[in-house]
């Protein structure tokens, strides 16, 4: 299974984001780290 993969086609580009849940995760926690993660991706397409 292939993570952090950015797929650019023309002048698009397509990833995805996501988490894995254990026991003791936090819902949360874990809902804004791959919210944190989906941003590192457009700051680094995007430059912003």
């Amino acid at each position: 299974m292939a993570i952090r993969t950015i797929v650019i086609k023309g002048n698009e580009a397509f990833f995805n984001v996501g988490g894995g849940i254990v026991w003791d995760s936090v819902p949360e926690d874990e809902y804004r780290e791959t919210l944190d993660k989906g941003k590192a991706l457009l700051k680094v397409l995007t430059g912003r």
